[in-house]
């Protein structure tokens, strides 16, 4: 059992590499979409180089969680602050991509995480209500 406890806090050394190009990739589409529909005239390149910037704190996520592990409210203060800051840094990263006032480019990072929010929430209770009802939906 030690050796999945182990494994388990190894793997995110491993899969966050992997994944972390794409999912810039995503969000940086996702952001400069919103950002011409806003009226920005910044290119997708230079905002997936200002989001890779931005994006430089969570490299203090996983050693901070390992380092905290064992104390959990302050592995989520962490987490939290780090989330924060990586945002902070995305809205200056929008903003100086386009050449936004602060607000709309609040607007452009807020809209679009707005909406995959309320989207997640969708499809858990969709997934909560089909597993609640024995997966019989018709």
């Amino acid at each position: 059992m030690a050796w999945l406890l182990g494994a388990a806090q190894v793997l995110p050394f491993i899969v966050a590499p992997l994944i972390g190009v794409p999912v810039l990739a995503f969000f940086t589409a996702i952001f400069w979409v919103m950002s011409l529909i806003l009226g920005g005239r910044g290119s997708y390149s230079g905002l997936f180089a200002g989001l890779a910037f931005a994006s430089v704190p969570t490299v203090f996520s996983l050693p901070a969680n390992l380092l905290v592990s064992q104390f959990w409210l302050l592995s989520g203060i962490v987490g939290l602050g780090i989330f924060a800051w990586t945002l902070v840094l995305t809205v200056f990263a929008v903003q100086e991509n386009n050449n936004f006032s602060t607000g709309r480019a609040i607007a452009a990072v807020f809209i679009p995480l707005g909406i995959l929010f309320v989207l997640a929430v969708f499809a858990i209770v969709m997934i909560v209500l089909a597993v609640g009802d024995g997966g019989d939906w018709f």
